[in-house]
């Protein structure tokens, strides 16, 4: 498969952000995503140093399921995944403000996979969990899944930011680490930017314990996606046991996935969840 270029898309989030700012409280942010109940709660908690927002949406007590948003982004990225009611039927579902975005910690950036899995540790709670990552997110989530595999039932990656050899940064990711630029963007697109350029090096070790670990995978890969090298999918494909592995690529399909093919999405964690359901047979 031919290798794809990520052009623009981050500068495209860069401008969007200039011109938009933000913020507004957790109750008004979850009041404007959820107009109608049912409505999750707000929960913030302090670990390592970090203030860390998520919120909870109450669902079936069989699973948990924890979203993990890229970078940029934050907890309202799956908004319509803590409303749809097919999940909430089978799951408690919990979606953080990763460290550095929304309400946790806002502006500061923490580059290190290891530290943003330690910060995001507590919402396991010891209760067997899926993780489900976007882009960036998907680093995360894999790190957690790795750091804290007795707690984890699966791992769904959606356009994971996690090959090795394709996270190198790009010229425009280095263009915004200098000034003038860097002094212009919006404060949690400077966090993206500083864990893009501190992704790569760190990967190598996560792929490595990926690898060694027991809970299975689904990745779900847009073949059209510019942000994220669709050559990902072929790279974990032949590094996983297929065993553990299920890739799901859509022709067509950008970087975009959650939002654009929320159903898919929604499918495979369900798949997911039923593979990995007690008394379940892979």
């Amino acid at each position: 498969m031919a290798a794809h270029s990520r052009p623009g898309r981050r500068l495209a989030v860069v401008l969007a952000l200039l011109i938009a700012g933000c913020a507004a409280g957790a109750g008004s942010r979850i009041a404007a995503e959820f107009p109608h109940p049912p409505q999750p709660r707000a929960i913030d908690y302090a670990v390592g140093g970090h203030h860390v927002h998520s919120v909870e949406m109450s669902g079936g007590r069989e699973a948990r399921i924890v979203f993990i948003h890229g970078a940029p982004g934050d907890w309202t990225d799956w908004a319509a995944f803590l409303r749809d009611p097919r999940l909430r039927a089978h799951a408690e579902l919990i979606a953080p403000d990763r460290p550095g975005y929304g309400a946790s910690d806002p502006g500061l950036a923490v580059t290190g996979l290891a530290a943003q899995a330690r910060a995001l540790a507590p919402l396991l709670r010891g209760v067997p969990t899926l993780l489900v990552g976007h882009s960036y997110g998907g680093a995360v989530a894999a790190e957690l899944a790795v750091e804290d595999s007795a707690q984890v039932r699966g791992l769904v990656l959606i356009a994971p930011s996690i090959d090795p050899k394709l996270e190198a940064p790009r010229w425009y990711d280095r263009l915004m680490a200098g000034w003038p630029l860097h002094a212009l963007l919006d404060r949690q697109v400077r966090v993206a930017n500083r864990e893009t350029l501190a992704l790569q090096p760190q990967l190598a070790s996560l792929w490595a314990r990926l690898r060694a670990a027991a809970f299975p995978v689904t990745l779900i890969q847009g073949e059209d996606d510019v942000s994220v090298d669709p050559q990902t999918a072929d790279d974990l494909q032949a590094w996983l046991p297929a065993s553990r592995l299920r890739v799901i690529r859509v022709p067509g399909a950008d970087h975009e996935l959650p939002w654009r093919e929320p159903r898919l999405v929604t499918d495979a964690i369900l798949a997911l969840l039923a593979r990995t359901a007690r008394g379940a047979v892979s």
